[in-house]
């Protein structure tokens, strides 16, 4: 089956591209964007977060300190929010990783973007 061709002016076809881009900064405005961040344990989640950011999570160069997924609220225009979230890290033992990973599994579908961080 061929599609045809809409039969809209140029004037009407900018002035739909208008009225969705409109649509689409209003969605994007009220909605909360959130990105989240996971790897292997000790490999600098939390450390890129506050090193972007100026946030101050806990970090250590040789034990795991995120236990809990940890929410950072961004400022990125005015009345918008980008929401980070540092999540625990996986390899620190086979019993963290089983609670960690139920909890990757249950977060991350409400994500929009994953960054997997690596060494």
């Amino acid at each position: 089956m061929e599609m045809k061709e809409p039969d809209l002016t140029e004037d009407q076809l900018k002035l739909v591209e208008k009225e969705l881009e409109k649509e689409l900064e209003k969605r994007v405005n009220e909605r909360q964007f959130r990105v989240s961040i996971v790897g292997q344990t000790g490999v600098g989640k939390s450390s890129l977060i506050n090193a972007l950011f100026g946030t101050k999570l806990k970090t250590d160069p040789v034990k795991p300190c995120t236990k809990e997924i940890e929410d950072i609220p961004i400022e990125i225009k005015q009345g918008s929010t980008l929401y980070f979230y540092d999540l625990p890290g996986i390899g620190e033992s086979d019993e963290a990783d089983e609670k960690y990973l139920q909890k990757y599994r249950e977060h991350l579908q409400s994500s929009d973007v994953i960054l997997w961080a690596i060494h």
